[in-house]
């Protein structure tokens, strides 16, 4: 319901707050365990108070809070109400022009006229798409809304919330931005640990170097870390096919960052290399003309909507390494045919799978125990799927408009299916022909 939208909404804000570290986990560079991660979830489903985000006003820490409130009773009653409250910080956040500010970030000086233009641009981007939510009450009280409509919507508000942020941030960290007039060095020859680089045409040492099978350095960029390896953060080259380098400039990759390669229309293939440990949130969201992606042995964590509407996407294989799909990887994967997932994988997150139409059959191996919200939602061509006897959960709406099932095979007995604990919304999975092992 709405309470649950807001829940969602006010979750991905505090995300950003925090650093990109969801609540009750160390943040960076600290890393942390897969323990410590399911730890975390417990503490927040047992109703602990989340801890303040370690980033953002007083005031927007507190809408952020509220919005992810245990109790649905102490949440924004809908998307308008936290819509209004985060506006009226907004509106509190204008430049002052009488203060002369020279502050700068990579690629843009900050000017305080230009950054009014583009607060009221982001304001406009964000009434447009919040237009949607104000029909959502309208159809809620009629009773008409269909699910998809009401993931339309949740998915405006939270553009709507994201921009709202987005702009808000920027007029808070103002402040706390460095004062310098030097352009951006995006490549060095010395690189000290942590430093974020983006190599340059401008750097002759690597427009003079041939490569044969991977895209020149210039193309990527990249943090150092402590230990002296690398994660891409970004690619700016036009590749259809794409090796993604083992090394850059003499540091190992071995991991592929949040948004990495978000909107890169151009790929068809991609092939990460062996030593890569970790793919990013959003990493290769909305890359339509994807196809194919080979991902190594190495890979032991896939971040959440890693691959978030890759529309061209037909098949994939999850190496043995990885243990927990998380959150909305696969979402949005239309095209998604073949899919593989290693007997060693615990927990199918929430919407890990939902809106791939194109599936058709899925076996779930036997080490997974849990199958998260929304899971399959709407892969409205399934038809059959195997189900292990360890699973003891499955999500709310996880098999919501999985129109096409017919056939759920169980590997335990049906004493044990009675045994699983269903939430609301999957009378399709229920309804199917339920075969049994005993």
């Amino acid at each position: 319901g709405p309470s649950a939208d807001i829940y969602s909404l006010g979750l991905v804000l505090y995300w950003m707050l925090n650093r990109k570290t969801l609540p009750f986990l160390p943040l960076p560079p600290e890393i942390y365990t897969t323990n410590q991660e399911k730890q975390a979830r417990d503490r927040r489903f047992s109703g602990e108070p989340l801890p303040p985000p370690a980033d953002g006003s007083k005031e927007l820490k507190r809408i952020v809070l509220k919005a992810c409130a245990f109790e649905p009773k102490d949440r924004y009653s809908d998307p308008e109400e936290m819509k209004r409250e985060l506006e009226k910080l907004l509106s509190k956040q204008k430049p002052d022009n009488d203060k002369d500010k020279t502050v700068m970030e990579p690629k843009t000086v900050l000017d305080p006229d230009e950054d009014h233009e583009e607060l009221t641009q982001l304001r406009k981007q964000t009434e447009t798409v919040i237009q949607p939510v104000r029909g959502r009450t309208e159809r809620q009280t009629n009773g008409d809304q269909s699910p998809g409509q009401k993931r339309k919507v949740l998915l405006a508000t939270a553009a709507a919330m994201c921009l709202l942020c987005l702009a808000i941030g920027i007029w808070e960290s103002r402040d706390r931005m460095p004062d310098t007039s030097e352009s951006n060095q995006a490549a060095m020859d010395t690189q000290e640990s942590g430093k974020s680089i983006l190599v340059t045409e401008n750097n002759q040492e690597f427009t003079e170097r041939e490569t044969i099978q991977e895209e020149p350095s210039r193309n990527f960029a990249y943090d150092i870390l402590a230990d002296g390896t690398v994660t891409i953060t970004g690619y700016t080259g036009s590749a259809s096919k794409l090796q993604i380098p083992a090394e850059l400039d003499g540091h190992p990759v071995t991991g592929i960052g949040d948004a990495a390669f978000v909107d890169c229309d151009s790929l068809t293939q991609v092939i990460i290399p062996e030593g890569v440990t970790s793919i990013g949130f959003f990493a290769f969201e909305r890359c339509d003309s994807l196809q194919q992606v080979t991902i190594p042995e190495s890979m032991s964590t896939i971040g959440q909507f890693a691959f978030l509407e890759c529309y061209g996407l037909t098949e994939i294989s999850i190496p043995e390494g990885v243990t927990d799909i998380g959150k909305g990887v696969f979402s949005g994967c239309r095209s998604l045919t073949e899919l593989s997932i290693p007997d060693g994988i615990t927990t199918i997150g929430e919407s890990t799978f939902s809106e791939c139409y194109s599936l058709v059959e899925i076996t779930i191996p036997e080490s997974v125990t849990y199958i998260g919200p929304t899971a399959f939602d709407s892969c409205e061509n399934l038809m059959s799927i195997t189900i292990p006897e360890n699973v003891t959960f499955i999500g709310a709406w996880a098999f919501e408009m999985c129109y096409s099932l017919e056939e759920v095979y169980y590997t335990g007995s049906e004493d044990q299916w009675q045994q699983i604990q269903f939430v609301d919304g999957n009378d399709l999975l229920m309804n199917a022909q339920i075969h049994y092992n005993s």
